[in-house]
């Protein structure tokens, strides 16, 4: 029977179906903005009048409805009257409920329309409805629900497998409200998507939950379960449920990672099986691979699908709500992640299939010209890639070719530069220096060698740069490869300036020219001419070296060339001219050159210049009167030359912003 409740301030009545809104959690936590964007949906105002709160099993949804019925009906006597839903009708239709003992089944599910029927008419004493021809019980539904403002919540909707009551909820009467909650997503309602906890909301279930079950919890314990939970909240409150039997917290994780597990069966199972066989399940085996999240254009390749066919596939997973998609980029919740990977794993054929694509999809994405030269100067669009990249090295170093490693660990050094991660780069392209040692590809050494020299030399480790220049440049000869050692005899150059040896730098400068000019590849060319205005401009011949930026300059402006353009060369030089314009007296040129250079290396462009271009910026700022924005890019540069340990910079960077911290007093 129903259950009543009386108001004493205003003597209306609320009915509850079957006394089924209970919950067994002592206080509700957290959905703070789900619950606010509840309420605003269920307002007399509001046009909405059905809302689904839909996720993936075990996220809290039925929690969330029954919170919300809760609230309604407690605080009856403090809300305004128009907002008063005098009929709260909960029916369920949930099969399994999921208990500590594993999935457990339910009794009373509603299954077809013609048991929600049945539920209004219990909880609104309609007798004339149960007793009526099922084709008339429609009709005194509706009917029944104008009579009153009801809240209709139908929980598990997507058990239900009844057609009939998509139509039933198109067409509700005012002022009828339902909530239903779902794990597959419908195009019948106002969606309201749950995803999972916030860590701290997360931690405050789990105490409330060890209070609960009187289970001892460390810190770092409640750290670990929240990470391999991923926030879900029935696995954390299934997780310590177990700990209240005695199972130690070890065996509580590795059976949430376990895709035959009770967590997995109920959160998934049903899922799976209805994808199984379909491009669905293999662009979740694909998505299986990431561990953050994935292009779509990336995912269909990876899983070979058509276009359709991966639209499709990707449509049903978050239909099913499997996955999350934010902008055109998808991604698992961890719990979800950990079930796909342990599926893919039970396949190693398909696995291996899917990482097989998935690299070549990515050193066709990062592939550049055929050149010693240009084998850095590619698209930027795989900088949006960079983390799967760097996943995807780790992998080749265990599974894949040597080739593939000296590939992708380029495109990674391109990308771990751009976002400053200079000791990443040390690492990884340390080990692939190894790896080509031990195969002995001589290309790859001296590729692998000069990039780290390079590293080095902005570090002010001049020493060991020149060691691994002079290899670099050994192996480029062995290789016959004339625009590497081209290359190589410019780096030495930089090393010898440093050092302040300019006759030495200029003749390593010299060399590299006369390798250019036979070369004929113009870019070549412009970088040691750059070379050549920076030996000017150490020397402070600010004259010769406005005349070489210049030309530089120039060259790029007017290039015809159809070879991919050194775009960072291309966009420091104006770098490179704002410093002989400060020196030259004029810092408002310089500023404005800084500014355009920054544009570039803000978003694609190498930190280290970046930062050096911050402190350029500085200099013409203070010299311009311009404290305050000196201060603040003295002060950005400064924490870049730290982060990335150019210690020569540093210095010349602190003197700076000494000096400005002086002049303003």
């Amino acid at each position: 029977m129903p259950v009543v409740k009386r108001s004493r301030a205003s003597r209306r009545f609320i009915t509850i179906c079957r006394s089924q809104i209970t919950s067994d959690y002592v206080r509700f936590v957290g959905r703070e903005t789900e619950l606010a964007q509840l309420h605003t949906l269920l307002s007399p105002d509001n046009r909405a009048w059905v809302i689904v709160i839909d996720g993936i099993g075990g996220i809290g949804k039925s929690s969330l409805a029954l919170e919300v019925a809760h609230d309604y009906l407690n605080r009856f006597d403090e809300l305004p009257e128009r907002q008063h839903f005098k009929a709260i009708i909960w029916t369920s239709a949930k099969a399994l409920t999921l208990t500590a003992d594993g999935p457990a089944p339910r009794q009373q599910i509603t299954r077809t329309l013609s048991d929600i029927h049945t539920a209004i008419a219990m909880a609104l004493q309609r007798e004339d409805i149960t007793r009526a021809r099922p084709e008339e019980q429609d009709v005194l539904v509706r009917q029944a629900l104008t009579q009153q403002r009801t809240l209709l919540i139908i929980d598990n909707m997507e058990t239900i497998d009844d057609e009939r009551v998509n139509a039933f909820l198109r067409e509700l009467p005012a002022p009828t409200k339902c909530i239903v909650t779902t794990r597959h997503r419908i195009d019948v309602a106002y969606p309201v998507r749950l995803q999972a906890l916030p860590r701290k909301d997360a931690l405050n279930l789990t105490v409330q939950e060890c209070e609960k079950k009187g289970v001892a919890f460390k810190a770092d314990e409640a750290d670990w379960l929240y990470h391999h939970t991923g926030g879900v909240p029935l696995a954390l409150v299934w997780s310590i449920a177990q700990m209240g039997f005695g199972t130690n917290i070890e065996t509580v994780l590795r059976r949430i990672g376990d895709a035959e597990g009770d967590i997995a069966r109920y959160c998934f199972q049903n899922a799976l099986e209805l994808i199984r066989g379909k491009p669905a399940h293999v662009l979740l085996l694909a998505l299986a691979i990431f561990t953050r999240n994935a292009s779509r254009v990336m995912l269909g390749r990876i899983a070979g699908l058509s276009t359709a066919d991966r639209d499709e596939g990707l449509g049903q997973l978050e239909r099913l709500s499997l996955i999350n998609k934010h902008a055109d980029r998808f991604s698992f919740l961890p719990l979800t992640r950990t079930f796909a990977y342990s599926e893919l794993t039970h396949d190693p054929a398909i696995e291996v299939q899917l990482r097989r694509r998935w690299i070549d999809y990515l050193r066709e994405l990062t592939r550049g010209a055929d050149s010693e030269y240009y084998w850095r100067y590619r698209s930027y669009t795989f900088y949006d890639e960079g983390e799967i990249l760097l996943d995807a090295v780790e992998w080749c170093f265990a599974h894949g070719s040597a080739e593939e490693v000296f590939a992708l660990v380029v495109a990674a050094y391109d990308y771990l530069e751009v976002v400053g991660r200079w000791n990443e780069i040390f690492d990884i392209c340390g080990r692939a220096l190894q790896l080509a040692e031990s195969v002995q590809n001589l290309v790859a050494i001296a590729r692998l060698s000069s990039i780290i020299s390079m590293m080095h030399s902005q570090r002010g480790e001049y020493l060991e740069s020149e060691r691994l220049c002079r290899q670099a440049l050994a192996y480029y000869q062995l290789a016959q490869n004339a625009s590497g050692e081209c290359i190589v005899d410019q780096h030495l150059c930089t090393i010898y300036r440093k050092y302040g040896d300019f006759v030495a730098a200029r003749e390593w400068n010299d060399r590299a020219w006369r390798i250019a000019e036979e070369s004929e590849i113009g870019d070549l060319k412009a970088l040691i001419n750059l070379s050549y205005g920076k030996l000017a401009r150490d020397q402070g011949d600010w004259n010769a070296a406005w005349r070489y930026f210049s030309a530089v300059n120039d060259w790029f402006e007017q290039r015809t060339e159809q070879t991919p353009r050194d775009e960072p060369l291309a966009r420091s030089t104006w770098g490179h001219l704002a410093i002989i314009a400060y020196h030259l007296g004029r810092p408002q040129e310089a500023k404005d050159l800084c500014l355009k250079s920054l544009e570039f290396f803000e978003h694609y462009g190498t930190k280290g210049y970046m930062a050096t271009l911050k402190y350029r910026l500085a200099l013409a700022e203070e010299a311009l009167g311009e404290v305050e924005a000196a201060r603040q890019h003295a002060q950005e540069a400064i924490e870049w030359f730290e982060r990335l340990g150019m210690k020569p910079d540093y210095a010349e960077a602190q003197n700076l912003w000494g000096r400005i911290q002086t002049e303003s007093g």
